[in-house]
């Protein structure tokens, strides 16, 4: 296929390669403002005790591998009462129904004292979403920890315990996600905009633009992913959202391992692709409540893998032109066009600048 003028690119991973570098402080435990939030020790002391009602989102539900309907990729409204994500894979399932029945019960009023104490001061604040960032954080941190010596927990696992604090984020968040998701002093709201524009700006490209060969193109497992990045708007727990990704990304690395042409640098491309096709619902704000709320230690590994992946395709979504496609620029400044007449005029603010 015909290449874009300027600089050869290889292929679409050095981009993302780049993006993974530059993102990693932020996305994995122990660095900057993102795991100081949540792996704060000491600090702000709270008083801990039970809620008596839970949120919506409170039944259990395991995500198939088989790829979404066509109907769930399309759904993009937050959906009441969604079910729990869940991952096929390792160790203990989540369990959130266990974390309300011992809330319910009467030791536990300590702890939903205090979690409905922390609502009821911070639900009218507005605070920039670096505060929120570490109010949360704190507050999760020192309620989990005080799991460990609480009478509902006496001779509780490590496992069990994982469970609790999965459940308190879980519920704190989804009482609280009206506050922090899409917060009053930040532009989320604005890039969502911008970004979804993008992306269906480009949506003439196809596989070959990002050099992703003819064998690791499954359209049933690429519409899979394209699914599963669209749920991500439907739930409401970090833990959840990112849950999402992890289904979308193994999806993925099915295509490619089933092609034989899996490897970190056929990974992004797939991915970036994936993220055209489904053009995600609050796209941008969904990775922003994740990188904000979710527990840092749960972001390292494979989730954090994963999760630093998702932020490289955006960037390179967002700045990507005719030089880093193989595309003929023409073919490019003709596809842009053609989606410009096709779609409402304020796509058009989005659109990359032409090749010189």
């Amino acid at each position: 296929s015909s290449r874009g003028s300027g600089t050869p690119r290889a292929s679409a991973a050095p981009a993302g390669a780049q993006a993974f570098d530059s993102l990693s402080p932020f996305l994995f435990a122990g660095n900057n403002e993102f795991s100081g939030a949540r792996n704060a020790r000491g600090g702000n002391s709270v008083v801990v005790a039970p809620f008596l009602n839970s949120p919506g989102q409170a039944t259990n539900a395991t995500a198939s591998s088989s790829s979404p309907s066509k109907s769930q990729h399309k759904s993009s409204q937050p959906v009441a009462g969604a079910a729990d994500a869940h991952e096929a894979s390792a160790g203990r399932a989540f369990n959130f129904q266990e974390f309300l029945e011992k809330m319910r019960q009467p030791a536990a009023f300590d702890i939903v004292k205090a979690i409905k104490q922390f609502v009821s001061e911070n639900e009218a604040k507005i605070m920039s979403p670096e505060d929120s960032m570490h109010v949360v954080g704190n507050f999760l941190t020192n309620v989990a920890d005080s799991f460990r010596t609480h009478e509902l927990w006496k001779g509780a696992s490590e496992e069990d315990l994982d469970n609790a604090a999965e459940g308190l984020e879980k519920y704190v968040m989804s009482k609280m996600y009206r506050v922090y998701f899409q917060p009053r002093l930040s532009d989320d709201a604005v890039k969502d905009e911008i970004l979804r524009d993008r992306i269906k700006l480009l949506s003439f490209l196809e596989p070959q633009h990002l050099d992703i060969e003819e064998r690791c193109c499954r359209a049933d497992l690429f519409e899979g992913a394209a699914g599963e990045l669209v749920k991500m708007d439907s739930y409401k727990a970090p833990r959840d959202k990112i849950i999402c990704i992890l289904n979308a990304a193994k999806l993925l690395a099915k295509v490619l391992q089933d092609a034989h042409c899996d490897g970190a640098d056929a990974f992004l491309p797939v991915l970036i692709y994936a993220t055209l096709r489904a053009n995600p619902p609050h796209l941008y704000s969904n990775l922003q409540f994740i990188h904000r709320f979710r527990n840092p230690a749960k972001l390292t590994g494979e989730a954090g893998y994963y999760l630093t992946h998702m932020f490289g395709a955006v960037a390179f979504i967002e700045r990507l032109d005719a030089s880093q496609l193989s595309i003929d620029p023409h073919a490019f400044e003709a596809g842009l066009s053609r989606t410009i007449q096709a779609h409402p005029a304020s796509i058009a603010a989005t659109a990359p600048a032409p090749a010189p």
